[in-house]
């Protein structure tokens, strides 16, 4: 092999720490040209950085006041750190080009992005509104990057909190690559997990608002009910454990403006809760204007989350996920273009809101814009940008090597059998009759060729067959855990609809949930009405899976709700468990508030052993997506539903393998739950359920077939 080609086989060399820090100083450029060139970092680099920027942020005020000048605002980055590179270096800045837009593309390779210089010059200033992790596969470029222009130009560079910056956000998962695991592959399981501690520490100092030209209100997502003023935020502690939570920071970090099918049906609200996120509130157009006339302010400059697509047409071609197993649901949003501008002041003729998102191609599938506003004095423009070339990354920053050993395995073992099935048929096979004519009397060309078809048909049913039997796989983890077909239990599938749904009555064990029913409800109630919202760290899947005895353990001892997750959707707000078994083992934190129910399912867990079992609440006007409960087969279990809280009309439905029943008070439904289901509430009010999953004994003589 060439030595320029054995060359860029080897590992990368780490950006060592005297690479970076010479004369004391933080050498952005070597950082720039390292991470440029993929390559790690040391992890005392990591250390030195976040060491050095604790003080420079901290002595920050909680609103920032940047005066008249030349003020570059960047909405979130969300970890693409080549399109990062291209914002310093290019956008917003004098081009060689007729077009509107700067366009980076084949022609123009990403190396020339990370060696340009970045320069800011003097009376220049750049805003960050957060959100500049989790997403692409760069976090820790992005964000040592960004900490390293700050001690270089601490009067230039301004970072602000963000949704990502906070703790109850990063444990999303399904369809972005977090902090906290490219801390983890860098730097050691146990590193990593210290180092994510510092990181949090870090980003409870950030500044959470700016005041850009005594013009501009700046933030990740807005306003809140409290806020009159930026004095309104001046004298709150932003290093709080629950900043982010609770109270005026995190309205300033999480609310959202109204939509307007919203403010239509809501005419005099000016917050409401933000249903969709489950934290914070959305505020209305009137909001805005009262908080604008009353600070003499233009407009409020937002950063923006990708996930809002309700203003798109619906999409129904698409699959599910990509082929890297990425889901589509960023697919289609109504910030393609890269900012957003909604309703303008009557007076000023200017949006009163303006959106923006900052990181173009988001997760490297979509087709979306990214965009920057610039403000001169009385001048603001909107700069639109494409893409920069980047390079290929893998899901969960995977090695090709480890991604492909799950399908060339399959396919390899396809293969084997087929050959060996050949050359051993079956005593019936009319290929091995034929060919022990041909050895007897030597056959016809016409035998031979016919013995050529067979043996090639006989290998293509054989594929098929084994194709077919993969389909019938389902797993988290590659192409494990066989599910349904005619392989589960050796029993063929029946001819016409299975059963899905069965009468209560067939459980007695059950019974005496339906009998104290109100007991169960009244606490149920109590539990909603407290509505605390848990901040949890939390990982793929929801009560099974490798991750679940960690989920559990961060769970157990706390009391609260915590929304679900979806893996081809991730985190539902509209959708929210409150825990109260697992396995036998009982959440001492609500067990604690709900000790009736608690007694009620101990008692049917000595007779009838209980799964997983808990409250479950569907906000207003919102829907459970279809999915299935793979813990189901190897358990063996059934879902049982207790209606606890629901809105009068047959408005809450339950739909399992196209068959749809209706939720009502005191009512029970028992189904399988590894058919595809999904849940609609379609009323005004919140709809509870006590769900139980209970395993099938022997003597339930029910017999389950799986499609």
């Amino acid at each position: 092999m060439p030595e320029e080609a054995a060359a860029h086989l080897r590992p990368r060399p780490e950006i060592k720490l005297n690479e970076v820090i010479k004369d004391d100083d933080i050498d952005t450029k070597s950082l720039q040209l390292g991470f440029g060139n993929q390559r790690k970092c040391e992890m005392s680099i990591f250390e030195e950085v976040l060491k050095r920027s604790m003080p420079v942020l901290e002595a920050e005020p909680n609103v920032l006041q940047l005066d008249k000048g030349i003020t570059k605002i960047v909405g979130p980055v969300r970890g693409q750190y080549f399109d990062l590179l291209n914002i310093l270096t290019r956008v917003g800045k004098p081009q060689k080009t007729t077009d509107d837009d700067v366009k980076l593309t084949a022609e123009t390779p990403f190396k020339n992005i990370y060696t340009d210089q970045i320069t800011i010059s003097e009376g220049e200033r750049i805003l960050f509104l957060g959100d500049m992790i989790d997403g692409g596969p760069s976090s820790i470029e992005v964000l040592l990057l960004l900490l390293s222009l700050k001690l270089r130009f601490p009067k230039q560079v301004f970072l602000l909190r963000g949704r990502r910056e906070s703790r109850f956000e990063w444990d999303e998962k399904g369809h972005s690559i977090l902090l906290s695991e490219q801390l983890r592959k860098w730097f050691g399981e146990g590193n990593g997990i210290r180092l994510f501690e510092v990181t949090c520490r870090l980003f409870s100092v950030l500044p959470v608002a700016a005041v850009v030209d005594q013009k501009y209100w700046c933030a990740s997502g807005g306003i809140g009910p409290g806020l009159t003023s930026p004095s309104s935020l001046s004298t709150l502690k932003r290093t709080a454990p629950d900043a982010t939570t609770t109270g005026l920071i995190s309205d300033v970090i999480w609310s959202d403006p109204m939509e307007d099918e919203d403010e239509e049906v809501q005419t005099t609200a000016l917050f409401l809760h933000n249903y969709e996120k489950g934290i914070s509130y959305t505020y209305s157009f009137n909001a805005v204007m009262q908080f604008l006339h009353s600070n003499n302010y233009h407009s409020i400059i937002r950063g923006v989350s990708f996930t809002d697509n309700r203003d798109m047409p619906l999409q129904v071609t698409k699959q599910s996920h990509n082929s890297c197993g990425r889901p589509w649901h960023y697919q289609y949003s109504c910030y393609d273009p890269g900012y957003r501008a909604h309703k303008r002041s009557p007076t000023k003729n200017f949006p009163v809101t303006l959106s923006l998102f900052s990181a173009p191609r988001f997760l490297s599938e979509n087709e979306n814009k990214g965009a920057i506003i610039i403000v001169d004095g009385s001048r603001i423009d909107i700069k639109q940008f494409t893409a920069a070339c980047r390079p290929f990354v893998l899901p969960k920053l995977a090695n090709a090597l480890s991604w492909s050993l799950p399908v060339v395995s399959y396919k390899a073992a396809s293969v084997a059998a087929a050959l060996w099935d050949v050359v051993n048929p079956t005593h019936d096979d009319p290929l091995r009759r034929l060919n022990e004519k041909m050895r007897k009397d030597g056959g016809s060309q016409q035998d031979r060729h016919r013995a050529k078809l067979l043996g090639f048909q006989k290998l293509c049913k054989l594929v098929k067959k084994r194709e077919r039997v993969r389909g019938n796989m389902m797993s988290t983890n590659g192409l494990s855990g066989l599910v349904g077909g005619s392989d589960l239990g050796g029993q063929p599938l029946p001819q016409g609809k299975p059963p899905v749904f069965y009468k209560s009555e067939q459980f007695e064990r059950l019974s005496v949930l339906k009998e104290c029913w109100k007991t169960i409800r009244d606490e149920a109630v109590a539990a909603w009405d407290k509505r605390k919202m848990l901040d949890l760290h939390r990982p793929t899947g929801a009560w099974v899976g490798s991750n679940a005895d960690e989920f559990i353990q961060h769970y157990i001892d706390q009391e609260g709700w915590i929304p679900s997750y979806q893996a081809k959707t991730g985190r539902n707000y509209n959708w929210l468990n409150y825990g109260l078994v697992h396995n036998g083992q009982v959440f001492k934190g609500n067990g604690a508030a709900c000790s009736g129910t608690i007694s009620l399912l101990q008692h049917v867990n000595k007779i009838a052993k209980i799964r997983v079992c808990g409250f479950s609440a569907m906000l207003p006007k919102s829907d459970i997506k279809p999915h299935r409960d793979q813990a189901g087969v190897v358990d063996n279990s059934l879902a049982y539903h207790l209606g606890l809280v629901v809105p009068e009309g047959n408005n809450c439905v339950l739909i399992v393998n196209d068959e749809v029943v209706t939720h009502a008070e005191g009512e029970t439904i028992v189904f399988d739950s590894t058919y595809t289901h999904s849940a609609e509430n379609n009323s005004d009010g919140v709809r509870i359920v006590l769900y139980v999953d209970f395993q099938l004994a022997d003597s339930d003589q029910i017999k389950r077939y799986y499609v």
